[in-house]
Order: C-alpha cells, then sequence, then structure tokens
C-alpha cells in the first residue's frame, strides 16, 4: 500500500515534488515519509534542490541532502 498523508501543512518545493513523482511508486513512498518526518521534526527546515537533488536546510545550512537518491549515497549533515 502506498504511503498517503494528508495535505501537507509545511511549505513545499514544485521542483521537490517533480522529483519525487518520477521515482518508482516505491521510492515515493519512502521518499515522502522521510519528508514528513523531517518536516515535523523541525518545522523551520525549508527545502530546494542542490546539486540537482533535493535537499532540506536550516537556517541557510544544508541539513539533509540525497534524501531522496536512489541508492545507498543517501547522507546526513548536521
Amino acid at each position: 500500500a502506498c504511503y498517503h498523508m494528508p495535505k501537507s501543512t509545511y511549505p513545499s518545493d514544485a521542483r521537490v515534488d517533480h522529483y519525487i513523482n518520477m521515482l518508482p511508486n516505491w521510492q515515493q513512498d519512502i521518499c515522502r515519509r522521510v519528508r514528513d518526518l523531517v518536516h515535523a521534526a523541525d518545522p523551520e527546515v525549508t527545502e530546494t534542490i542542490k546539486r540537482d537533488l533535493p535537499a532540506i536546510l536550516y537556517p541557510g545550512w544544508q541539513y539533509l541532502r540525497e534524501a531522496f537518491s536512489q541508492g545507498p549515497r543517501q547522507r546526513l549533515y548536521l
């Protein structure tokens, strides 16, 4: 079953939406969960695209990058 969250209460970047929508369904599900969890954990984060990949920024600093990438390249930057 695919993950469906109620309408988001955080501002989303249309480019990130597009990136997620281009992934296979099972990856879309994971990406939406991660995205929702990050925004729920800290409402001050913002979304953008960096190096052609979705990125989540925390007050001007790169916080989480490549969370939506394919393969084992997922990293956490604090």
